[in-house]
C-alpha cells in the first residue's frame, strides 16, 4: 500500500522533480492513456471509489504488472495528520492548492 494517496497534480510549490511533465505522474500517465488526452478533467479521478478513480488504478496495475495496489485514502491521510484540510497543501492529490 502507498502512503499517500495517487499524485495526479505536479507539485507547483517543491522541486522534488527535475521533470515538470504531469505525464511523469503514474496518475497521469494512466489517466492519458484512458482519455487519450491530458486535457481532461480530473475532479473524479481524485475521488477514491469513483468509477473514474478505479479505472485509473486498474490502468496503473497493468502498466506496472502488479497482482495489486492501494493507495492511502486522502480524508485517512487528514485524519492521521490531525490538522483540517484547509490548513493543509493537498494540490498534489486533488488539485485544490490549499494551503
Amino acid at each position: 500500500r502507498i502512503a499517500c494517496p495517487c499524485l495526479i497534480h505536479p507539485c507547483e510549490f517543491l522541486n522534488f522533480s527535475t521533470s515538470r511533465s504531469t505525464l511523469d505522474l503514474a496518475g497521469r500517465k494512466a489517466i492519458y492513456k484512458i482519455e487519450g488526452t491530458e486535457d481532461t478533467d480530473l475532479t473524479d479521478y481524485a475521488i477514491d471509489g469513483s468509477d473514474k478513480h478505479r479505472a485509473m488504478i486498474v490502468k496503473i496495475v497493468d502498466e506496472l504488472s502488479l497482482t495489486s495496489l492501494r493507495y492511502q485514502k486522502l480524508n485517512d491521510l487528514v485524519a492521521a495528520i490531525g490538522m483540517p484540510k484547509e490548513r493543509l497543501c493537498t494540490h498534489c492529490w486533488d488539485g485544490s492548492s490549499h494551503f
